[in-house]
């Protein structure tokens, strides 16, 4: 399976930290340089992010975005059937081998579909999957983290579709499944960990938090006019209305 890591130029702690560990681990890659959101130009911003900057998108989750699609434009133009997408803070587990193998069983050719093996999420137990290797999948109620996931080609299409222009952030995922129809899993066990759990060293993380009530409100109502949202997210809720397990 194709590996992206993605790594922003001039960070190489977390570069070296990541190729060391996919060495280790014997995982062929290819680093992806990140777009530097702030380095953006701001006459382009309107045209690459929707009702900027009425969004209250940050610089860095503008960038972010915009890393991640140009993997999933990457597997379109070359035909990349599934990709499995690192951020340079994510922590390898030595299970990762396994998954990859199973996901590669699992995964739809024509469905979009996303695995995400970054645990932290809150899944429904009654829609699983079980692959070769005995790993277990569960259906994505709620969660986020784009540091360590699987993507088929589908799902990379679906993306591309929804957020260009820059709509949702990177790891948007319910999001992205009720405005794109992604089937989203996530793995029982966490495989691939975040290095900077706390944000310390987040290059994001103070940005999102002087945006973060504006965010959320301008969200809120924009879901009011996505295309199918309500329907869907009707079913979301039948789904997760009762037993849902947190990781």
């Amino acid at each position: 399976m194709k590996v992206f890591v993605i790594n922003l130029d001039g960070n190489y702690e977390r570069r070296e930290k990541t190729e060391k560990q996919c060495d280790i681990n014997n995982i062929k890659y290819e680093v992806i340089s990140a777009v530097d959101g702030k380095a953006l130009p701001t006459g382009l911003m309107p045209l690459v992010v929707h009702d900027y900057p009425r969004c209250a998108l940050t610089r860095g989750e503008i960038g972010c975005a915009l890393s991640h699609l140009s993997i999933y434009a990457r597997m379109i133009a070359e035909n990349i059937p599934n990709a499995l997408v690192l951020e340079d803070d994510a922590l390898i587990s030595p299970g990762l081998h396994s998954h990859l193998a199973g996901i590669k069983t699992l995964i739809s050719v024509n469905k979009p579909e996303i695995f995400l093996l970054t645990g932290n999420c809150i899944y429904n137990p009654r829609v699983n999957k079980t692959d070769l290797y005995n790993n277990e999948y569960y259906r994505v109620a709620y969660g986020s983290g784009g540091h360590g996931y699987v993507v088929n080609q589908s799902a990379a299409r679906e993306i591309l579709k929804v957020n260009r222009p820059i709509i949702f952030e990177a790891d948007r995922w319910t999001l992205f499944r009720l405005t794109g129809a992604l089937r989203v899993w996530c793995s029982k066990q966490c495989v691939i960990e975040s290095s900077d759990v706390n944000r310390e060293t987040s290059v994001l993380e103070k940005e999102r938090k002087n945006q973060f009530i504006a965010r959320s409100a301008y969200i809120n109502n924009l879901k009011k006019s996505l295309r199918f949202y309500q329907a869907r997210r009707i079913k979301d809720v039948l789904l997760n209305k009762t037993g849902l397990v947190q990781q």
